[in-house]
């Protein structure tokens, strides 16, 4: 039985205004604040791990990781936290930073020393203080 022309025109009517003012799909999240110091902070790990415990005798290949590990050693000092989880994330990165064979930690005469303090003055800062 076919549809009344009136009803048929109202289906249509009512798919088309429906596909007018549906709402968007779901769109793509904002990245994170920090993405990116999150992200160089991970690699810097990776890269400390990599380039202090090389084992290989290639000295081309101890230099590549060496520059890699400089290349994330600059980032993670360049790069500043605005959330809490970027300011774990360099945390993290520091105590690696001042990893000692041994499996002690101590951050003198690291670049984990600036970083310490500036983990200090970014929570402060985060917390509405003014770092000194």
């Amino acid at each position: 039985m076919p549809i009344p022309p009136f009803t048929r025109r109202l289906l249509l009517g009512s798919a088309a205004a429906l596909a007018v003012t549906a709402p968007p799909g779901p769109s793509s999240p904002a990245p994170h604040p920090d993405a990116a110091l999150i992200e160089a902070c991970e690699r810097h790990i990776k890269n400390f791990f990599a380039f202090n415990y090389d084992e290989g005798d290639d000295e081309d290949a101890h230099e590549a990781l060496g520059q890699l590990y400089d290349e994330s050693l600059d980032a993670v000092g360049e790069l500043r936290p605005v959330t809490l989880a970027g300011i774990v994330a360099k945390a993290r990165a520091t105590k690696v930073e001042g990893t000692h064979p041994d499996g002690s930690h101590d951050v003198g005469g690291t670049p984990a020393a600036d970083w310490a303090l500036d983990i200090i003055n970014d929570l402060l800062r985060l917390f509405g203080e003014v770092a000194p």
